[in-house]
């Protein structure tokens, strides 16, 4: 339990506006403390505090900002 890194892939990301709507979207939750988002990677780098957070969390809000 603590801190943890995570790379998770996400796809239909096009630009480096679709990065900011992710990073924004992952921001928001509670315990996450960075997230950086790769368009030509297709994924984020979250890092969280997972007593606080979850990872299906995460991914959810990704979901709700309209990528997979």
């Amino acid at each position: 339990m603590g801190i943890r890194n995570e790379k998770i892939k996400v796809y239909d990301m096009t630009c480096t506006s679709c990065e900011n709507r992710v990073e924004r979207a992952v921001k928001k939750i509670e315990g996450v403390l960075e997230a950086k988002a790769s368009y030509s990677g297709e994924f984020i780098e979250v890092r969280y505090d997972e007593e606080l957070c979850k990872i299906e969390k995460i991914k959810t809000a990704i979901k709700n900002a309209g990528y997979r």
